[in-house]
Formats: C-alpha cells, sequence, structure tokens
C-alpha cells in the first residue's frame, strides 16, 4: 500500500470515526430529552426552588447555562458537567464566575486561594451560589 493509500485511509477513518462521535452525542441528546417530557424553565425554577436555593439564582443559572444547552431546552438540576454537558471543571468555574458577576456578588482578589467544592451537577452550583449568596446576605444583616 502506497503512503498516499495510507494517509487516505487514516483520513477516512478519522472522518468516520467523528460522524460516529456526532451521532452519539445526538443520541444521547434525544434520550436525555424523552426522559425528561415537558421539562421547562418553570420546572426548573421550581426544583431548585425545593432544594432551598434562593429565588434570585435559578434565572441567572438558566442564562449562565443557555449556551450550552439547545434552543429551548432547559437546565435540569441533575444534569451532570461531564457526562452530559461534557464540561471540564475549568469551564464551570467559568460559568460560577459569569454567576458571581449576575448576582452582583464580590469575586475574590486576584491570586487568593478560594475553596470552591467539586461541581458535579447544576444543582451542585445552585447549591454553591445559594450558599455564597446567604453568606454575603449573612455578613450584610
Amino acid at each position: 500500500m502506497s503512503r498516499a493509500a495510507l494517509a487516505a485511509t487514516v483520513i477516512a477513518l478519522v472522518v468516520v470515526a467523528t460522524v460516529a462521535f456526532n451521532i452519539s452525542l445526538y443520541r444521547r441528546m434525544r434520550a436525555h430529552l424523552a426522559n425528561m417530557p415537558a421539562w421547562t424553565g418553570e420546572r426548573f425554577d421550581d426544583a431548585l426552588a425545593e432544594r432551598g436555593v434562593a429565588p434570585q439564582i435559578a434565572p441567572v443559572l438558566r442564562d449562565v447555562l443557555r449556551p450550552h444547552y439547545g434552543a429551548g431546552v432547559a437546565p435540569h438540576p441533575d444534569d451532570s458537567f461531564a457526562k452530559f454537558l461534557q464540561l471540564d471543571e475549568d469551564e464551570v468555574l467559568d460559568m460560577v464566575e459569569e454567576a458571581f458577576v449576575a448576582l452582583r456578588l464580590p469575586l475574590p482578589a486576584k491570586g487568593a486561594m478560594v475553596e470552591v467544592p467539586v461541581l458535579r451537577t447544576v444543582a451542585d452550583v445552585a447549591d454553591y451560589l445559594g450558599e455564597q449568596v446567604a453568606q454575603r446576605r449573612g455578613t450584610r444583616a
């Protein structure tokens, strides 16, 4: 087999693997949506309220998460960042920072060591933001 034929074969395999991966992602998204019929932003807000999360957090969290979901798809508290949304830890922390700004919470000083718990799901982020809002409210009172 010539080098050109070998290169063409490798490229074809990469293309097939990429297409298969995209089909797999599409099927996972469809299966996920099928398991959560009629999930809406209002139900998301209610689910967070049931967890005791401050009411101002749900709309901010939906806005921060909107780019990672399809049009018209509301997040679910049990959605996993790594498995479902395929986001790494840095991307999750960037979203938390964006939520801090939207909630008008003070950001830690540059270089300050801040202990952030492991945030695996949307609910984990909601709980963390709720704790931060409660702490700020407690220090102001």
